[in-house]
This record gives structure tokens, C-alpha cells and sequence, in this order.
């Protein structure tokens, strides 16, 4: 994939100055490794965005960057799924309540709503309780639900699971304990998700959990800081095989970032 980028960004008149990995822009998000220093630092980046899901351990020393482990989940995971789970939940009780009438049979009903599903996710990132509408759904029929927060976990029972899993799997792929990892970054918007942080918390009691940037534009952020030292001529880091690529062209700087799974 990057060397298909590559060459697009070549054929449209950038040129390619460094590649850098999403876990090492994620880490230039938070500073880690920009001081000088000898002592090993391993961090995991959880990565859990619309379709995919990915765990990532990277060992920062010195400035450098080395890729320890990684890992994604079989069959793929992703915040879309979460968002499925508020579908089939609404659909049911519209059909509970309308005796009969089931919204997941027109396309058009399904379309909406999904997207008050998807809004009533966003919400309950934030708030105890959400509200699924949409007006006039089926035949003339509102359809009105409110989701607490409590309800909308227990929906995610086996996906959280299997979010969980995917971190027992990178660290058995990197020979290690919980205890060996100093800090988790979060990236990607489905790590809103208030349970699957109280998981992660309770799976690394020990390490810090970096939050403080927006895990929508986390590696975004990392892509442009790696950008910006390339464009002043200033030292880039040394990182782990290029999954995020920095091209520039004259005067201003174009990021572009891509997965190691090709999301």
C-alpha cells in the first residue's frame, strides 16, 4: 500500500521525503521519545476505528522506534459494529411496540435508522442516556427510544470481548505482561466507548492512559509534527516500517495517512 501511495503522491507532484507508522505518529502526538534518553519506554496503541480494530506495541529508546508487536482482529471489528448493535436493539423494540412492524425490512427505514443509531451512540460517549429518533419512520409511525448508557454496553457484551482480546493476543505476540507496557495511547473514535476505556484501565493497571488529544485525530496530529521537523530541515525520528506517509512540495505540507491493514 505505501508504495502505491507512493507513486500517487509522486504522479501528483509531491515529493516523498519520509514515511512514518501510525504507532510512531501516535507517539509524537504525546512527545514520547523526543527527549534524549537511554531508558526503554513500550507503549500500546489501541487503534479501534469504523471498520477495523489494531494493537500495536512500539519500544521508543533514544529516539528510536522499533515495532514489537501488532495485531488486528479476525474477522475485522470496528465502531460500525457497535452502531449494528443499537440497530438490532431499536428494530426490535420498534417491532415490540408497533406489533409487528419490522424497520430492518425497508431500506429506507433502515437508513434512518442507522443514522439515529449512530447519533445515539455519539451521545452516550458523553451522556448517561440517548435518545434514538426519527420521525415518521414507517407508514407515518415515530420512532422514539431512549438508551441508557448501562443498556448500550450490555449490547457490546462480545465485542468488548473481543476488543480485549485482541490486547492479550499483541501481548503474547510480544512475550509480555501488562506490566511491561508504560503507556496506552487511544486512537480512533469508537475508543469513546466509556467501558472499553474502563477495560483498558483495568487490563494496565500500571501504565498511563493517554487520552488528552482526540483519538479522531491523534495520529493525524503526529503525521503533521513529523511533517513540520521535515519541513523546517529539522531531524525526523527513526521509526518502525512506514505505515504513515509525509510528503511535501514547496512551501506547504501535505499528510497523508494510511493503516497497516489498508483502512
Amino acid at each position: 500500500m505505501s508504495r502505491k501511495e507512493s507513486a500517487a503522491a509522486t504522479k501528483a507532484g509531491f515529493q516523498v521525503l519520509r514515511l512514518v507508522n501510525e504507532p510512531t505518529a501516535a507517539a509524537l502526538a504525546y512527545h514520547m521519545g523526543t527527549a534524549p534518553s537511554l531508558d526503554v519506554c513500550r507503549y500500546l496503541l489501541y487503534r479501534l476505528g469504523g471498520r477495523t480494530a489494531s494493537a500495536s506495541v512500539v519500544a521508543v529508546c533514544n529516539g528510536a522506534y522499533r515495532l514489537v508487536a501488532h495485531a488486528t482482529t479476525k474477522p475485522a471489528l470496528g465502531g460500525r459494529d457497535f452502531t449494528a448493535a443499537v440497530v438490532d436493539h431499536c428494530a426490535q423494540e420498534f417491532k415490540r411496540q408497533s406489533r409487528g412492524a419490522d424497520l430492518r425490512e425497508s431500506r429506507r427505514a433502515l437508513a434512518r435508522l442507522w443514522n439515529a443509531a449512530e447519533t445515539a451512540k455519539h451521545v452516550l460517549a458523553t451522556l448517561e442516556t440517548a435518545q434514538c429518533f426519527a420521525e415518521s419512520v414507517y407508514e407515518g409511525m415515530d420512532l422514539s427510544l431512549n438508551i441508557s448508557r448501562a443498556r448500550f454496553e450490555s449490547l457490546l457484551g462480545s465485542l468488548l470481548t473481543r476488543c480485549t482480546e485482541l490486547v492479550d493476543e499483541v501481548l503474547q505476540q510480544g512475550g509480555l505482561d501488562a506490566s511491561d507496557i508504560h503507556k496506552v495511547v487511544l486512537c480512533g473514535g469508537s475508543t469513546k466507548v466509556r467501558r472499553l476505556r474502563s477495560l483498558l484501565a483495568s487490563r494496565f493497571p500500571t501504565s498511563q492512559l493517554l487520552d488528552t488529544h482526540s483519538p479522531d485525530e491523534v495520529i493525524a496530529l503526529g503525521a503533521a509534527m513529523q511533517a513540520a521537523l521535515l519541513s523546517s530541515r529539522g531531524e525526523a525520528v527513526r521509526d518502525v516500517p512506514p505505515l504513515v506517509q509525509v510528503p511535501a512540495l514547496a512551501h506547504s505540507v501535505y499528510v497523508k495517512v494510511s493503516s497497516r491493514d489498508g483502512a
